[in-house]
């Protein structure tokens, strides 16, 4: 493995002598964030600058405040609940055409999460009516079930529905019986209950929660929690998790803070600042780039010998990169380390990443 190492490193290692810029660039958009003071939907860059609105309150966005969860459905819609206007909107199309799904008069009350089924429908956290909706693709709203506490998110997995509530209780519901409700932790002991929010990995096997600053990861079948991450404060307001290069590299995670911070670390890691730039951030969805394959420079789907000739091109000439990769981005690609730049510093990643370590 040693000689695999050092003949990988060789190959990319001319780069050096050609130059390596330390560039920064926006890229495509990496992710996008509801902005609940400015109610807005933001584009956020791979490098944490932020983009345009790509939705606000000219388009149908209920406010004055009010964007507290967005998803991506089955039908490839981006999905809004609106605290404020007790509303769920379904957005489709360029430019964007705004249809509201259910409101007040459905039963939705402060929808704070929302998760896709499988069946087009979309699950929401109703929040101060303490109840879990389900809205049909015609818009039809049915109670799935009541709890005690107030759910404040949820998320979908292969075959399953997690809910998170202000008690510190994590449900699971069979997504073909979604009434009925499996406790799989609680985890409200010596935490600030409150804004928590909820992750999942890409398997289902695993839950992220935060609350009071503190991550933890949670067997999806049940088990002993686990801290993965604390100290971010109030970073209760979302959480994304990127999972990269197929498992060869630890994901990431992204945390939102109310006050307007996007925090990011990895397990571990001590988080740091991503973004600063969206004023009340309530929630996240990870866009086109969390699509990406890390490592996947020439991006084929696959992680290869065949990836080092173009991730040499991403650190010399990102321009040529482009033109010669329009399908990749360049930082989402080739931005191993993750500080917002593709050079030098991320050759012993890829490395390690091309020979699965």
């Amino acid at each position: 493995m040693k000689n695999a190492r050092r003949f990988a490193a060789n190959l990319i290692l001319p780069a050096l002598l050609l130059g390596s810029p330390v560039a920064r660039a926006g890229g495509r958009a990496f992710m996008l964030a509801l902005s609940y003071d400015e109610n807005a939907v933001l584009e956020v860059h791979a490098d944490g600058s932020v983009g345009d609105a790509i939705l606000n309150g000219s388009d149908g966005l209920g406010g004055p405040f009010g964007a507290s969860a967005i998803v991506r459905g089955p039908d490839d819609c981006l999905y809004i609940g609106n605290f404020d206007s007790l509303e769920l909107l379904r957005i489709c199309g360029s430019p964007p055409q705004v249809t509201v799904l259910a409101d007040g008069a459905d039963g939705l009350n402060t929808p704070d999460g929302l998760a896709p089924g499988t069946d087009g429908e979309i699950y929401v956290a109703n929040r101060f009516s303490r109840n879990i909706l389900r809205v049909d693709p015609n818009g039809d709203v049915y109670e799935v079930d009541a709890l005690d506490g107030r759910p404040m998110c949820i998320v979908a997995a292969p075959g399953w529905l997690f809910v998170a509530d202000d008690l510190g209780n994590i449900f699971g519901y069979d997504a073909q019986t979604p009434s009925e409700r499996v406790l799989i932790a609680n985890i409200s002991d010596g935490l600030a209950v409150g804004n928590v929010a909820l992750a999942v990995s890409a398997d289902g096997g695993t839950l992220y929660h935060l609350d009071a600053g503190v991550l933890r990861a949670i067997p999806a079948l049940g088990g002993p929690a686990e801290i993965l991450a604390s100290g971010m404060g109030g970073a209760d307001e979302g959480l994304a998790v990127l999972e990269r290069a197929g498992g060869r590299l630890p994901p990431l995670f992204f945390a939102a803070d109310f006050a307007g911070v996007i925090y990011r670390f990895a397990p571990g890691g001590v988080p740091s600042v991503f973004s600063t730039g969206v004023p009340g951030v309530s929630g996240m969805l990870l866009s086109s780039c969390g699509e990406l394959l890390t490592c996947d420079s020439n991006c084929d789907g696959s992680i290869d010998v065949l990836d080092i000739n173009p991730f040499v091109t991403a650190i010399i000439d990102p321009g040529l990169y482009l033109e010669q990769f329009p399908a990749c981005d360049w930082l989402c690609n080739n931005d191993i380390n993750f500080d917002g730049a593709v050079n030098v510093l991320d050759i012993s990643g890829f490395v390690d990443c091309v020979l699965g370590e």
